[in-house]
């Protein structure tokens, strides 16, 4: 595991490449740590847009939208239903977890079992994993991770004041 101020560094930093991505109308569709290079100066760059889509083009089939690394993957990508940035989103928030708590966050038999937990199971908190991580840093996490993408965040929107308290508490780590 990494401390949670270099998780922190490293994840803003596959946040900005994702949003650039996702400003040109690109959904990458397999976030995982295979697909994020640190290079020798610290700076974090994201990789392998193979299996990305063009969000403009809706002419995904059922087996394209469930491609992707089945750790990593999105409960409604598991599901096979249309996805956008913020199943990115999602993945960046399991690896987040990953990074911060040293686990994947659901692990079973086998790949299906593990989609069934992306749609249907919670995370244990990483404050169970990890007792002195920040409240912001779990909250952060616990954002991205959201069942429904319509609740996924990782910045604050406006009046979202959840997600700005979740920041606030990180500003006043030391």
């Amino acid at each position: 595991t990494l401390n949670w101020k270099e998780t922190l560094h490293f994840a803003m930093q596959i946040a900005k490449g994702l949003e650039h991505a996702h400003s040109r109308g690109i959904v990458h569709r397999d976030i995982k740590p295979h697909n994020i290079m640190v290079l020798k100066n610290g700076s974090v760059k994201v990789t392998d847009f193979g299996i990305a889509r063009l969000t403009k083009f809706d002419t995904e089939t059922i087996s394209d939208m469930t491609i992707g690394s089945v750790h990593y993957i999105s409960p409604e990508q598991a599901r096979g239903k249309k996805i956008d940035a913020r199943s990115d989103l999602y993945s960046l928030g399991v690896m987040f977890y990953e990074m911060v708590t040293g686990k994947l966050p659901f692990m079973a038999e086998n790949s299906y079992a593990i989609m069934h937990k992306h749609i249907n199971d919670a995370p244990a908190s990483p404050t169970s994993i990890i007792p002195n991580l920040p409240l912001g840093i779990e909250q952060i996490i616990l954002m991205a991770m959201e069942k429904s993408p319509e609740n996924r965040s990782v910045t604050p929107r406006p009046n979202d004041l959840a997600a700005e308290r979740s920041l606030s508490s990180i500003r006043n780590c030391s």
